[in-house]
Formats: C-alpha cells, sequence, structure tokens
C-alpha cells in the first residue's frame, strides 16, 4: 500500500519579501510573453529567477547562507517528532532537490539524535555505497538524505517513509523517489510526504503535475480520458 499527504507551511515575512522579489521579475517577463515570444536571454532569465523562486519555499539559506528561514525544517521537526513516537525503529529517505536544504535537515536531525546517511552528488561513489549499506543494515541509521542522485536505480525497500522536502516540475521524477521505496517486494505500506510552500509556485506546481501525470497516464499507459484532460494552451 501506499498513503500520500501533503503538509502545507507559511513563509516567514522577510522569506517573503525575498520571494516576492523574483515573483515580481518573473511577472514583468510573463507580461512580455502576452505580446510576443521571448528571446533566449529571457527564457533563461525567467527559468533561473523560479528556480530561485523554488529555492526560497525551502529556506533562504539556500541563496543567502547568513540566513536560514525555513517553516519546513520546523514542520519536519514536528514530523520527525511523531514518527519517533509511533514508529520508532522505522526508516526515512528524505529528499530535497538542494545539498544546502538537506544541510539543514540534517542539523535538524543530529539535534533530535536520528541517525543519517547521506547521498547526494557531493559523496564520493565508493562512501555513497557504504552509507547504503549502513542505512540498510545498521539500527542506528534511521534517515537517507538524498538529492535526486538517489531518485533512480537504487532500492531503498529498508524505508517505510518518503519525505519530499520540494517537489520537482516533472512528476515522472517525484514518482522515481517514491519507487526506491514503494516497489515490488516492499512488504509494508509506504507513507508518503510532500512538504508545500503555502500559496506560492510549489503549490501551483501541485495542479500543473497533476494534470502532466494524467497526460503521461493516458498516452503512456492507456488510462483515463485525454478528451476531459483541463489543457492550457498556446506559450502556456
Amino acid at each position: 500500500g501506499r498513503t500520500t499527504n501533503n503538509y502545507f507551511v507559511h513563509m516567514e515575512p522577510e522569506q517573503q519579501l525575498r520571494y516576492d522579489e523574483f515573483d515580481e521579475k518573473v511577472a514583468r517577463i510573463a507580461h512580455i510573453l502576452k505580446k510576443r515570444p521571448l528571446t533566449r536571454d529571457e527564457r533563461e532569465a525567467m527559468q533561473r529567477m523560479l528556480a530561485c523562486m523554488r529555492m526560497l519555499c525551502d529556506t533562504t539559506y539556500i541563496l543567502d547562507q547568513d540566513l536560514k528561514i525555513s517553516p519546513k525544517i520546523e514542520e519536519l521537526r514536528r514530523v520527525i517528532e511523531e514518527i519517533q513516537s509511533a514508529q520508532p525503529e522505522a526508516k526515512i529517505v528524505i529528499f530535497s532537490e538542494w545539498v544546502k536544504m538537506l544541510e539543514l535537515v540534517a542539523d535538524l536531525m543530529d539535534e533530535l539524535g536520528v541517525g543519517v546517511a547521506h547521498h547526494t552528488g557531493e559523496v564520493p561513489q565508493k562512501k555513497r555505497r557504504a552509507e547504503l549499506k549502513r542505512f540498510r543494515e545498521s539500527p542506528d541509521c534511521r534517515a537517507l538524505l538524498s538529492t535526486d542522485s538517489g531518485g533512480l536505480g537504487l532500492n531503498l525497500q529498508a524505508a517505510s517513509i518518503v519525505i519530499n522536502m520540494d517537489l520537482p516540475w516533472n512528476p515522472a521524477k517525484l514518482e522515481q523517489r517514491i519507487a526506491r521505496a514503494w516497489r515490488k517486494g516492499q512488504t509494508r505500506t509506504v507513507n508518503v510526504i510532500n512538504l508545500i510552500c503555502a500559496d506560492s509556485i510549489e503549490s501551483r506546481m501541485l495542479d500543473v503535475m497533476e494534470v502532466k501525470q494524467e497526460l503521461a497516464d493516458g498516452v503512456l499507459e492507456g488510462k483515463g480520458e485525454l478528451d476531459s484532460l483541463k489543457m492550457a494552451s498556446g506559450p502556456q
């Protein structure tokens, strides 16, 4: 089995202020798009600013290492404390697209006394194998912190909980993360928890990802009714 829960958090004032600065810049480029196609430089600038908005949905720390604001980390604290109380033996995989976000997660886990292993592009290949072995076999190692380098090809059936600190653009990538634990041979229900920044690009991505998934299911799997999909048109 598999359960999915979306937990919404709200930005703090300084985090919101920095987010809004990028949001206004994106809105100006989007206004240009209504009149004409964007140039390559404009498209790339928009992509960079959208990425910064997504980073700020996680934490200010990714863009400014002097400022550690992250309501998601406080929400994660509550989630981990609940898991420690209800399922003390459960193993957890925590995904984020950004290593800096995982640094904050690692600090929290250390504070809570939860042993962790790491699987990111910054960890040497040989050490990654040792970290994965420790996660699978050591009762003292309860969580694996991973970027999307761990979202493909790994067997993480030791875990029964998958926490996504952020959402990827592509629903297939999100499914690849979850499929590391929720796969053939898994004997326990896998609980998926998505931490989502409310009233932001991240919360709007949920609807886009749903349409993308329905489109993929219709085209590739023959599921659903493609005629009934609410699709945007033109430049959108």
